[in-house]
């Protein structure tokens, strides 16, 4: 599946290139880290997801992407947190 067919990007914006300040994190940090506005990272995570916990569906896609927007994580950037925090939200729907 593709990025924007996997997306809800009629929910949320996404850019589809790097951020201009991304250079500053090039690199290892910048690999640990998930930029919510860029939709090839958000994919990428999602997708990564949906292995890590075996999950197969668009329903699970979505899940984790609302999870990803909330507020109770809009100050979560770090890859492994967002991806523990994120399963504790959503685990018992899955």
């Amino acid at each position: 599946m593709t990025p924007k067919g996997l997306l809800q990007t009629d929910k949320y914006k996404y850019i589809w290139t790097r951020d201009v300040g991304d250079g500053e994190y090039r690199g290892p940090l910048d690999a640990m880290r998930v930029d919510k506005d860029e939709g090839y990272e958000v994919y990428r995570f999602i997708i990564n997801f949906l292995k890590k916990y075996k999950l197969d569906s668009i329903y699970h896609a979505h899940l984790i992407e609302d999870a990803l927007h909330s507020p109770t994580l809009s100050n979560v950037v770090m890859r492994e947190d967002l991806m523990n925090r994120i399963y504790s939200m959503i685990s018992s729907k899955i």
